[in-house]
């Protein structure tokens, strides 16, 4: 089973918050990101803690290309937050 992470909202941004539901593996790692939309996409994670999202669909029909993001940790729930747009 690939390890996701859970988006609190139907995209990524800046701020948004990723719940992580089970231990990840080390990066570099592949896993799912899924969207508060019911839809997800593959991505990957870096170890300089770089999310690679693939282009995917949200459940409204918005197409998102792929993209990158650098990730924090979130102390407020102990997940990860996203820090700022890479690519």
């Amino acid at each position: 089973m690939t390890p996701a992470l859970r988006a609190a909202a139907t995209h990524l941004f800046p701020g948004a918050r990723l719940a992580v539901p089970a231990p990840l593996p080390a990066p570099p790692a592949d896993l799912i990101v899924e969207f508060s939309d019911g839809t997800a996409a593959p991505a990957r994670i870096l170890p300089d803690l770089r999310l690679e999202v693939a282009g995917h669909v949200t459940a409204a029909g918005t197409t998102i290309p792929p993209k990158a993001w650098a990730l924090a940790p979130d102390p407020a729930t102990g997940g990860w937050r996203v820090a700022r747009r890479l690519a």
